[in-house]
């Protein structure tokens, strides 16, 4: 019997674990793809990929000086993720507008042995 109630205890908390971790990458997603997008709403241009993320925080990081450039930045610091590592994003230009993807490479699932893409889309309309 107490087998069996430690067995439940430790399905929950796995349970619960894993929650947070999708809990928390989701949030990141939400930060950065909004950061992107103010960034982008500021300046006319997305960072590059050279500039990378940290163009969110530093005003330094891409060399350039912009009036409309946060004091703190768009954010205090690039996330990682739940374990430990780095965000990735790419903007593509279509004819309606960009599309902007978040994602990280780890593995987000608690039990899956398999790494698997986990990524959020956003879609930003061109000014008419």
């Amino acid at each position: 019997m107490k087998f069996i109630l430690i067995l439940m205890s430790f399905l929950q908390v796995s349970h619960t674990y894993a929650e947070s971790r999708v809990c928390k990458t989701n949030a990141d997603f939400d930060l950065l793809v909004r950061s992107l997008n103010l960034y982008y709403l500021d300046s006319g241009v997305y960072p590059t990929q050279v500039q990378s993320l940290e163009a969110l925080v530093s005003e330094t990081s891409n060399g350039v000086k912009s009036l409309h450039f946060p004091k703190g930045g768009y954010i205090g610091k690039v996330p990682l993720d739940p374990d430990g590592e780095d965000y990735y994003f790419e903007v593509i230009e279509s004819k309606i507008g960009h599309v902007v993807v978040v994602w990280s490479d780890s593995n987000p699932g608690l039990f899956d042995n398999k790494k698997c893409k986990s990524e959020l889309v956003s879609i930003t309309r061109k000014k008419a």
